[in-house]
């Protein structure tokens, strides 16, 4: 007699979807994109993006035609002990994430930090992008 655990099947199916369409979990970062918040100033936009693990060397970001893409290459864990692996969480596949900006950006401003796992990207708009209001004499 075979005993049916429906959390057993929740729990591979929920694996199954992870790879492929990347992590679930609202807010993680365990193999999958990592969340950003986007905030759009009058002088500036600015990104900030959970990347806790990371180090600076581990993280690329380029931004051409109003594109900024945050990107990183693969790492795992080399130390792994012997055995069976039930589940592996901890190791990151490589990941891409983007943002297309609508007004222009002051490309050569372009700053980026990193402090406590959380990932800041500024962008500076340019001059001719802010918003001016016009009053009426």
């Amino acid at each position: 007699m075979y005993n049916w655990n429906i959390l057993d099947d929740m729990f591979s199916m929920k694996n199954l979807m992870e790879r492929a369409f990347g992590e679930l979990s609202s807010g993680s970062f365990s193999g999958g994109t990592p969340a950003i918040n986007v905030y759009e100033m009058d002088t500036a936009s600015e990104i900030k993006a959970l990347v806790p693990g990371l180090t600076r060397d581990e993280i690329e970001i380029t931004f051409e035609k109003g594109l900024l893409t945050i990107a990183t290459r693969e790492r795992k864990d080399d130390q792994k002990p012997d055995g069976t692996v039930i589940r592996e969480e901890c190791c990151r596949s490589q990941f891409r994430r983007s943002v297309r900006f609508a007004r222009e950006i002051e490309r050569d401003a372009i700053s980026a930090s990193l402090e406590n796992g959380v990932l800041t990207v500024t962008l500076p708009h340019k001059a001719e992008s802010t918003p001016r209001k016009i009053e009426v004499h």
